[in-house]
């Protein structure tokens, strides 16, 4: 039978202490291991969720802008439309007051005296009078659809503006999202780099051993 001496009992003892302590090291370092790398996956999940949120917004905010651009175009194009109405309207008007001015300088009755100075005949002086009928109706219809031209054009541009400024409130608002999505995927990146980091010393450390 073989016997071992002291010194070797001894001896095996002790190696197999080592064994057993580098062994609950190597498992112990394999638990880290695994807990960063459900911890890299979680904040994985949440960054990749972070940067699906961010590009929602973003392009969110591109609509936002995109329509802003395109109200912005609308209220010129409104506007000029009032300039040119309100220039023609102003040429109407002054073309009236000259008128009145006339009237006042020959006679309330100018266009029928001119009329029957210069008609040849009775009918031709009842076909100018009705021709001068129809211009004045069609002059007074002018200007009643110049005023309400630019009624409707200047509520329209009231309209526009009011949207413009609602556009405006609601990129103001989504570019504080977005802010605040990027610092959130700054904040998890930077927890994602600290998680990997932690990783590969606990791997260089099970390595070394």
């Amino acid at each position: 039978m073989l016997i071992l001496s002291a010194p070797g009992l001894s001896h095996a003892k002790d190696l197999k202490a080592e064994y057993d302590e580098l062994h609950k090291k190597i498992e112990a370092q394999k638990q880290k291991i695994d807990v960063t790398k459900k911890a890299e996956v979680s904040v994985l999940g949440d960054l990749d969720e972070a940067n699906r949120e961010l590009d929602g917004t973003r392009k969110e905010l591109g609509q936002y802008r995109q329509r802003l651009a395109e109200t912005a175009s609308r209220v010129k194009t409104v506007r000029k439309e009032i300039s040119v109405v309100t220039v023609k309207l102003r040429e109407r008007n002054e073309w009236m007051k000259r008128k009145l001015i006339a009237m006042q300088k020959y006679g309330r009755y100018v266009d029928l005296a001119v009329l029957v100075s210069s008609s040849e005949d009775i009918s031709q002086l009842i076909r100018r009078w009705r021709y001068l009928e129809i211009l004045a109706a069609y002059e007074q219809e002018l200007m009643v659809g110049y005023r309400k031209d630019i009624a409707t054009l200047n509520e329209k541009a009231a309209e526009l503006e009011k949207l413009q400024d609602k556009l405006k409130d609601s990129e103001s608002r989504v570019k504080l999202a977005e802010k605040a999505l990027s610092v959130k995927r700054e904040k998890k990146e930077a927890i994602l780099a600290s998680v990997r980091s932690e990783k590969a010393s606990y791997q260089k450390m099970l390595d070394e051993l």
